[in-house]
């Protein structure tokens, strides 16, 4: 009488494969034929179920009736095709947004640090004329500017307009406006308590700013590492709204979380492919979202199979419902990457 190595049910002399765990039954080596067969076994039924479902993705509500009709094993899960797309396509928009917007940032951040050095420059070439003697106190301000000319670059000191950059902030019905020569200067809890910001999230917001004001391209970045996690989140709310949709249909709610995440899988690919092949081209994403629209449409009528016009004024209240719960989303998103980044 043998066991399993794995689970250690009793197995028969006949049974090649444990009955309980699935585990070959053998002695425990492996010979080099048994790992390429079970190399090539694996790696082909991988790719048989990988272009199964890229094929099936396409088809509008194809993947979720087929899984909830028992047809599993020919597809991947839910979760491990959602996910697989939606990191794919963050990786392409942080790709995109980074080259939109990262030059941008630093050109920014680079002349808000400038335009602070200048201020604490001018004060203290100001504070000469106090030290040097009267005769020569004009000449030595100009002769230091001069060469600071020479030696910063010529952004610096040429006059930079920055008076609309400012930290405001209502501390207790008080509007508290510090400049940004202030910001860059100061230490942020002296500046804080300069001004009589005492509270936890008054000084949180300052001290962020502070750093947003130096490093935007940072701040841009975390916000795109933390939208897996607002796109995440985001999957059961739409499935509660499908599920208020459809309460009548019985359905479980996760037969409608697994179509929301079918669908916005579907999304995430059009989405992602438009973004990498036409980057600069307004046309091609208004399009994939007209297309990513009405898949949506098509996709309820084939899996809850109700009448046109009941899906059509369900497929309206969805669509304003999903823009409205992204726009939460994403500002809650914002948010809470402007206070930990």
């Amino acid at each position: 009488m043998t066991k399993c190595a794995n689970c250690e049910t009793v197995l028969q002399a006949s049974d090649k494969f444990c009955p309980n765990c699935g585990q070959k039954n053998n002695s425990g080596k492996i010979t080099l034929w048994d790992f390429l067969k079970e190399l090539l076994d694996t790696v082909f039924i991988v790719e048989s179920r990988t272009f199964k479902t890229a094929a099936a993705l396409f088809i509008p509500g194809k993947l979720t009736k087929d899984y909830f009709e028992g047809k599993r094993q020919r597809y991947l899960h839910p979760v491990r095709i959602f996910m697989f797309c939606t990191v794919a396509f963050l990786a392409i928009t942080g790709f995109r947004v980074n080259q939109w917007l990262g030059q941008e940032a630093e050109e920014i951040g680079a002349t808000v640090s400038d335009y602070g050095a200048q201020s604490e420059l001018l004060l203290k070439i100001d504070s000469l004329n106090k030290i040097l003697p009267k005769e020569n106190a004009a000449l030595y301000p100009q002769r230091t500017m001069d060469s600071l000319c020479v030696i910063y670059p010529s952004r610096l000191l040429s006059g930079i307009d920055m008076d609309g950059l400012a930290f405001t902030y209502d501390n207790n019905g008080v509007d508290v406006e510090i400049p940004v020569e202030k910001l860059y200067m100061s230490d942020p809890d002296e500046l804080a308590k300069e001004n009589g910001i005492d509270n936890f999230f008054g000084k949180l917001m300052l001290r962020q700013f502070i750093h947003f004001s130096k490093e935007p391209n940072k701040f841009i970045q975390s916000s795109i590492g933390n939208l897996i996690w607002m796109v995440v989140l985001l999957m059961p709310a739409i499935a509660l709204f499908l599920k208020l949709l459809y309460f009548r249909s019985n359905r479980y709610f996760v037969e409608h979380l697994f179509f929301s995440l079918h669908f916005n899988a579907f999304a995430f690919v059009i989405m992602g492919l438009v973004l990498l092949l036409f980057p600069n081209n307004g046309l091609p994403i208004f399009i994939a979202q007209a297309i990513s629209c009405i898949f949506l449409l098509w996709a309820m009528q084939r899996y809850y199979a109700q009448a046109i016009w009941k899906t059509i004024i369900k497929w309206i209240f969805l669509l304003n419902a999903y823009l409205f719960t992204i726009l939460i989303f994403i500002g809650i998103t914002i948010g809470i990457s402007f206070m930990i980044f």
